[in-house]
């Protein structure tokens, strides 16, 4: 069985994800990210196996990196007639109704995640009634 999605998980990223390695103040490399075979250098198509081991000894740290940036795609919550959807959008730097959405706690990394917090929404609204 393959452990690194838990593992990404566990480590508070996303599969795909973007993020820095950091060892006492000092920056590792690029970015990285995990995909199913390991931990990757965004510039190398090499697996960091001894990075990951540092990772999880504790030796390194992940710093996310800020999301959204300009051209992510991005998931919002909305209900329809009482059936809980998900809308693509893509973040654009500057754009109000994007950092509106943002600000509301609107803007999801996943379509799943925003059909949950869709659910909650109608969950909460019904409790209302």
């Amino acid at each position: 069985m393959n452990y690194i999605p838990q593992v990404a998980k566990m480590l508070g990223v996303e599969m795909g994800e973007r993020f820095t390695v950091k060892y006492t103040k000092r920056k590792i490399g690029t970015s990285f990210y995990f995909a199913e075979d390991g931990l990757h250098n965004e510039e190398s198509s090499d697996v960091y196996s001894m990075t990951l081991a540092g990772i999880l000894y504790g030796k390194y740290k992940i710093k996310k990196l800020p999301w959204p940036k300009d051209g992510d795609m991005y998931y919002i919550p909305y209900i329809n007639g009482g059936e809980v959807k998900a809308d693509c959008k893509t973040w654009n730097n500057g754009n109000s109704v994007d950092e509106a959405r943002y600000d509301a706690g609107l803007v999801c990394r996943t379509k799943e995640e925003a059909i949950e917090k869709a659910k909650k929404m109608l969950a909460a609204v019904k409790d209302d009634e």
